[in-house]
């Protein structure tokens, strides 16, 4: 049995994060097993968000004879620095089409840490009414890469184009920089994301 390491000295590339991470790949033999894990590093946080498994009880002549219970389906979302090459087998959830690169911008410092103006590229509803010098914070070494129908908006980092936020033209967003951490500029991000919800 290998033992796991974590921030391998010469390894090491971030000093916050989760204490401890592994990833468990899936085999790809069209069986449910998994490989061995591996440490993963970089990890900033892990939300699960299951939904789903609501009961339904079912009554006759006002005695319950049955409860059923709807499917849950487990959700999560990572934030991480970076990841370990097996990640890469990973496809997401196909909401948009595309994949994740590491960002390639020679003379640049990677992991992309600041601010950069955002450039417009198609109409998105949470980014409408933005002012013309709207800048965004970033804190990341890969990007997405998407058809150009995706694409809300954009950033430049030397001589990368950067995708910003995507948008599905219905309901899915993508950011890729903090809104959180964007001064106004994100706090009408997220107004303009909360005037949607009905």
């Amino acid at each position: 049995m290998s033992v796991l390491v974590w921030d391998k000295s010469e390894d090491r590339r971030y000093e916050s994060g989760v204490s401890k991470g592994v990833l468990f790949p899936k085999k790809t033999d069209g069986t449910d097993a998994y490989e061995n894990g591996v440490a993963w590093s970089g990890l900033t946080g892990v939300t699960e968000s299951p939904s789903g498994a609501d009961v339904t009880d079912l009554w006759a002549d006002n005695i319950k004879y049955a409860s059923l219970r709807a499917e849950e389906t487990f959700g999560a979302t990572i934030e991480a620095y970076t990841y370990p090459d097996e990640f890469e087998e990973c496809n997401g959830l196909g909401l948009i089409p595309g994949k994740v690169e590491k960002i390639v911008a020679p003379d640049m410092v990677i992991p992309h840490m600041g601010w950069n103006k955002l450039e417009m590229q198609h109409d998105c509803p949470i980014l409408r009414n933005m002012p013309e010098e709207s800048y965004v914070y970033f804190v990341h070494s890969y990007q997405a890469v998407v058809p150009d129908e995706y694409l809300a908006a954009y950033v430049e980092y030397g001589p990368a184009k950067i995708p910003a936020m995507v948008y599905d033209g219905k309901t899915v967003y993508g950011a890729q920089f903090h809104p959180e951490k964007s001064g106004e500029i994100g706090l009408q991000i997220l107004r303009n994301f909360g005037g949607l919800i009905q």
